[in-house]
């Protein structure tokens, strides 16, 4: 399954999102969630978010789940934000993207490498298809000689329509430690529930103020936004497996991360190799395979409150 991947972006690129808007990556999952961001990490449109979700099927998509702020945990207790904010003023802080080598797509698949300490760090976001599931992957390419890191991971979740923004006072949102996982309870009764592959989460109430929607300001629609953060993950990346978490609504999270990225690129294998039935898959340019796969985000399963379902575009 190994391809080579189909857009990459060096380190100039990636750091240059001061004088332009960044280049941007959709997940769907086929049942009308879906998850949106850009290279860099900052919210620019109200639609951002690593988890948004069918709240009242075949309708009502919901931003559930909207960022998972990374940082470097040092031994002294310093901090290398992995992760960028753009507030209000215009200011984007911190600024985590200056720390990215590249940034590619394999297949659809968004894929950021950063340089920690001497070292790469790769970073991957998928989605489960057929299920409401969002998976963030971290591993250290270097081989067994690599030093392990530790990442302290700020948990933004949110509840609101995905056309909208956050006002006063906002939504609220229950929080608990429960199995090892965090679990937030929605104000319908639905949750949200964020398992890791190990490490330990703590909750947190705080409001993070203030998010710039760049891009909205180019609509003429409201630009700025609110979320809760609604706790922290601490874990250490160790040489060899993914180490990750799994955001999940109204789901079982699965944290077999290894397992869940093959099957999605085995997925996408399959969907290029019909698409171009009789083809040898080297001999197909790499902008027609992403075609193909891109067409694909489009189709999707809409599940009837009665069970039922059709299939739609």
């Amino acid at each position: 399954m190994n391809q080579e991947p189909t857009l990459v972006l060096d380190h100039t690129r990636c750091a240059a999102i001061d004088a332009e808007i960044a280049p941007e990556w959709l997940l769907t999952n086929g049942v009308g969630g879906y998850a949106m961001g850009n290279v860099s990490g900052t919210l620019d449109r109200r639609y951002h978010g690593l988890l948004i979700a069918p709240a009242f099927p075949p309708l009502g998509r919901q931003l559930v789940f909207v960022k998972a702020d990374a940082a470097v945990l040092h031994d002294d207790g310093s901090e290398l934000p992995l992760h960028s904010n753009r507030w209000g003023d215009g200011v984007i802080a911190p600024r985590g993207h200056k720390q990215i080598v590249y940034f590619a797509l394999d297949r659809h698949l968004p894929v950021w490498h950063y340089r920690v300490d001497g070292q790469l760090l790769e970073h991957r976001i998928w989605m489960t298809h057929g299920r409401n599931q969002t998976s963030l992957g971290f591993r250290l390419p270097g081989g067994a000689a690599a030093k392990p890191i530790r990442l302290r991971i700020g948990l933004i979740a949110s509840f609101r329509d995905h056309h909208a923004v956050n006002g006063h006072p906002g939504p609220v949102l229950e929080r608990e430690i429960r199995d090892d996982r965090l679990v937030i309870r929605l104000p319908n009764g639905q949750t949200v529930q964020v398992a890791a592959t190990d490490g330990d989460f703590t909750i947190d109430h705080d409001w993070i103020e203030n998010f710039y929607l760049r891009t909205e300001d180019e609509r003429g629609l409201e630009t700025i936004d609110r979320h809760p953060r609604v706790g922290w993950l601490e874990m250490t990346v160790t040489p060899g497996p993914w180490h990750g978490l799994v955001i999940a609504f109204n789901d079982e999270p699965d944290t077999a991360l290894e397992a869940a990225l093959a099957n999605e690129l085995r997925r996408m294998q399959r969907l290029t190799e019909d698409a171009l039935p009789g083809i040898e898959n080297d001999a197909v340019p790499g902008w027609v395979r992403q075609l193909a796969i891109a067409s694909d985000s489009y189709l999707f399963t809409r599940q009837e409150p009665d069970g039922t379902a059709h299939e739609s575009v």
